[in-house]
């Protein structure tokens, strides 16, 4: 069954510039894997985030995020799981939906302080806006 159209999400989502994801692929060891290249954060709510990716990330992949953001002093990690994946061929790349399914305290501490501060709101990123950021990576 495909997208009905409508947002099922619990939480609103929050566009943050300049923000960067990397993640190991896995569970319990995903420590122990190589860390992804930097990808550039789209939006994020409490509950999970969006970001574009160079490589195809199968629905249900599990992951272990590193979020990093300019406002953020330190890093916010998470458990997640893919909930979906869609091709962008102006931009060579996937954009990349995951769910969070564990969040620490001091991360949910710093997860809800930068949402609280966050002013944006959907951010459209164009192709040539998503070229110049992954410049900058």
């Amino acid at each position: 069954m495909g997208w009905d159209g409508k947002d099922k999400r619990g939480h609103k989502r929050y566009g943050v510039r300049d923000s960067t994801v990397v993640f190991r692929k896995g569970g319990f060891f995903a420590f122990a894997k190589p860390a992804s290249p930097t990808y550039l954060l789209l939006n994020l709510s409490v509950t999970g985030c969006h970001f574009i990716c160079r490589e195809e990330l199968a629905i249900g992949t599990r992951l272990f995020l590193t979020i990093d953001t300019p406002a953020g002093r330190s890093s916010i990690r998470a458990r997640g799981v893919t909930v979906w994946a869609r091709r962008s061929d102006a931009q060579d790349a996937w954009h990349i939906g995951v769910t969070f399914t564990k969040v620490g305290a001091r991360s949910k501490n710093l997860l809800k302080n930068l949402l609280d501060g966050a002013i944006l709101d959907n951010i459209e990123i164009s192709t040539r806006a998503y070229m110049k950021q992954i410049e900058k990576l």
